[in-house]
């Protein structure tokens, strides 16, 4: 029986109630939404920045930690002195500041 012309035979299961939905029903996001919650994370890591040991990707820095040449505390130290030189526009390595320290 065709209740619609020019409906597939899914479309008119839907619309008679009969079938099945084979079409997702997904949520509908508001993108500003998901734009300002994103904003709101970019902004809280910027001023929330907090060093973490774990973080680090160095592999000269996390080879002086692990032979005891170095402490966490001198290598925090010299972590927040490199995001300073960082906002200044360079790009240092962790290492090269944390070396300025002994040279010093």
């Amino acid at each position: 029986m065709n209740v619609n012309p020019g409906k597939s035979k899914v479309e008119q299961e839907e619309l008679s109630g009969d079938g099945f939905s084979i079409e997702p029903h997904l949520p509908v996001i508001d993108t500003a939404d998901v734009d300002e919650e994103a904003n709101d994370r970019a902004t809280y890591d910027h001023h929330q920045e907090e060093f973490s040991a774990l973080d680090l990707e160095d592999r000269v820095v996390i080879s002086l930690i692990y032979n005891q040449i170095v402490g966490i505390e001198q290598v925090e130290k010299a972590w927040h002195r490199m995001r300073e030189i960082e906002r200044l526009g360079e790009r240092p390595r962790l290492w090269r500041v944390l070396a300025e320290d002994f040279e010093e």
